[in-house]
């Protein structure tokens, strides 16, 4: 591939269809990707990219350290996630700045993967990304795919799985753009509104469909 022009290697990477994954917190998203990969569909999670370009080694490690400082580092020189996210989510400048760093880097890898994909014969991948809408990122897809569920459900389900109180629920909701909204926005909704077997069957059905 070396050896072809830039423009035929560009159009090359566009033959793995890129299908962007996302939903709300509490709609069930990661057992949707889990599901997909039992199905036998490669699904790329941002999050983990993310943890990858920011561990020690990674090529956004020495830009963080160098803008927040040795004291976000824990004992093993790692960044310490917590400390970090601590400073930026008092400070918006802050998380912007950290943003500006990690980002590229994420979008870089990201396509990485989906060359590594390509070469080993899938026509398809998804990218498992909780802001997708939120950051505006629909345009970098070929498709989106929400998983969906009720708001009145989200809050139930946090309140099981984080043990959180109405207040915490309504700050983490109102950090992200209404369900109800990203769901006119989405190209492809799976309802995760009843049981697991439901949602197999809703998972199954977008395949199907895409």
């Amino acid at each position: 591939m070396k050896n072809l022009p830039s423009t035929l290697v560009e159009r090359k990477v566009l033959l793995v269809k890129w299908i962007g994954l996302t939903g709300g917190i509490g709609s069930g998203k990661s057992t949707v990707a889990k599901m997909l990969r039992e199905l036998g569909e490669p699904v790329i999670d941002a999050d983990d990219l993310a943890h990858e370009v920011m561990a020690c080694g990674g090529t956004a490690y020495s830009d963080i350290v160098k803008l927040f400082g040795k004291g976000i580092l824990n004992s093993a020189h790692e960044i310490d996630r917590k400390k970090l996210g601590n400073m930026v989510f008092s400070d918006k400048n802050l998380l912007k700045n950290l943003e500006s760093i990690v980002h590229p880097r994420v979008r870089e890898l990201s396509q990485k993967r989906r060359r590594e994909l390509e070469s080993r014969g899938f026509a398809r991948a998804f990218y498992d990304v909780p802001l997708l809408f939120e950051k505006n990122l629909q345009n970098q897809f070929d498709t989106s795919v929400l998983v969906y569920c009720s708001e009145s459900l989200q809050k139930q389900r946090i309140r099981e799985r984080n043990g959180l109180n109405d207040e915490e629920i309504d700050r983490r909701l109102s950090a992200q753009i209404p369900i109800d909204e990203k769901r006119q926005r989405a190209d492809f909704v799976i309802d995760n509104s009843g049981s697991l077997a439901d949602l197999k069957s809703e998972v199954r059905k977008i395949l199907s469909q895409l």
